[in-house]
């Protein structure tokens, strides 16, 4: 296979600890030709030294290697100066904390050599410990063909990280990447990925963890804190949005991208911030400026009630995002007509409580509830729960399984073994019920304004 040349971009400020380990990385890639741009942005504590030191060794290993210095002002800055120089057929950039598998370029690159129809490609990463251990592994949510790539980055559907992608530099061109907005900013990831999203490139995506992430530098200072971390994504997302201001494509669209990002960055708010005390607080306003938007910006029979978005919470979200953005179904299971008892299994969980309150009134209200767990002195202050009486059931009960646990289901099957029901209702399958229960009106076909072909209607 001819090795195209790959202009690599590394922005180096001040992580002299962990730069040694991405510079060892680069140096054992499967992929000869490497164009190597190391950008010292104003670092101060030995990173420009250990650089230095890796000149040679990278000179003699066959990479052409250029290292710029300037003063310190940013990710976005550096990454930009050093695409000025990129010589190469395909770009990637990478942070100098992290590390890279030994197929990384290879297997991106090797792929856009071969295969002429595709623009860029794209890798799962992982996050792994100092000494290299991976604890947790990060992909794609969407299938990798999809049509709508910029709305599945903008609801974090996608790896948000510019890290995992190698891109034809023609195509960097096509779609005006090197217009980035390069004042200090949190991130240089909008500026790069929007405009190419935006392209419709066509994009090749690998489920291997070819990127690591270093878990002990990742997103360290914006989990510290509620305010912290809201600051952050609202931040993050006016870059999306100046980002998709500069695309040249029509006005309609422009104005469809810039709304999605809005309901994007609610839904992604609420997802990242629940686990902070202060959110209790501030959630509620989340949910009503989300419900807010999309009365306004779809096409419904009648508006979602404020109250049922309050009682359901961000868990009504999915079916609007699922359905209504992307095309995909989430229809929930039918509930057999004739049953005997709907009894619910786990019901002191935290997912039990959840979900318990929203199904009062409802079809699959339960009659009986059960826990493993469940003693006279112990109890949630909402109902009564008993342990399980298996040889009550009969053929024509509905067990709702709360915990997600498959090995509870499991265990669950071997204890009614020979005693069969109806069926079990799983935790997701009970939300996509209390999705059509609460929210009839998303449950339509979508409706399409004359000359659209979006989803999204206004």
């Amino acid at each position: 296979m001819t090795q195209g040349k790959v202009s690599m971009v590394v922005p180096c400020y001040n992580k002299a600890p962990y730069v040694e380990g991405m510079m060892q990385s680069i140096y054992v890639q499967k992929w000869d030709n490497i164009e190597l741009i190391l950008v010292n942005d104003g670092s101060t504590d030995g990173t420009r030294e250990i650089i230095g030191e890796w000149e040679p060794k990278f000179i003699e290993r066959g990479y052409e290697v250029v290292i710029i210095d300037q003063k310190n002002q940013g990710a976005a800055a550096a990454v930009y100066k050093g695409m000025q120089h990129m010589s190469g057929e395909y770009f990637c950039t990478v942070d100098c904390d992290d590390r890279l598998d030994p197929a990384y370029v290879s297997t991106m690159a090797g792929w856009l050599v071969e295969h002429l129809e595709y623009e860029w490609a794209a890798c799962g990463c992982a996050y792994t410990l100092e000494k290299g251990e991976k604890v947790n592994i990060a992909q794609f949510d969407c299938k990798p063909d999809m049509p709508q790539i910029l709305e599945n980055y903008m609801f974090y559907r996608i790896i948000t990280s510019a890290c995992v992608y190698i891109v034809r530099t023609n195509y960097i061109k096509k779609c005006e990447v090197l217009n980035v907005h390069t004042m200090p900013c949190v991130s240089q990831e909008p500026q790069i990925i929007v405009p190419l999203a935006a392209g419709e490139g066509k994009l090749k995506y690998f489920e291997e963890a070819l990127y690591l992430y270093n878990l002990d530098t990742a997103a360290v200072g914006r989990k510290e804190s509620f305010a912290k971390t809201k600051s952050f994504h609202e931040q993050y997302f006016r870059l999306i949005e100046k980002s998709i201001e500069r695309l040249c494509i029509a006005d309609m669209d422009k104005q469809r991208f810039l709304i999605l990002a809005q309901i994007a960055k609610f839904k992604i708010l609420l997802s990242t911030t629940r686990n902070f005390l202060e959110f209790g607080e501030y959630g509620p306003k989340l949910i009503e400026e989300m419900t807010e938007a999309i009365n306004r910006n779809f096409v419904l029979p009648q508006e979602i009630q404020l109250k049922n978005a309050m009682d359901f919470g961000e868990a009504w979200f999915p079916l609007v995002l699922k359905k209504w953005i992307f095309g995909e179904e989430r229809k929930p299971k039918p509930i057999p007509q004739k049953h005997g008892k709907i009894i619910g299994y786990g019901s002191m969980g935290k997912v039990a409580q959840k979900l318990l309150p929203l199904l009062m009134g409802t079809p699959l209200m339960p009659m009986i509830l059960w826990d493993n767990a469940a003693t006279p002195d112990v109890q949630p202050s909402n109902a009564a729960v008993t342990k399980p009486e298996f040889a009550l059931l009969t053929e024509e009960d509905v067990i709702i399984v709360f915990p997600k646990d498959i090995s509870v289901l499991t265990d669950l099957q071997q204890q009614i073994k020979g005693r069969a029901v109806q069926c079990f209702l799983r935790q997701d399958e009970v939300k996509r019920f209390l999705e059509a229960y609460y929210f009839p009106q998303l449950q339509g076909d979508c409706m399409f304004v004359e000359g659209w072909n979006k989803r999204l209607l206004f």
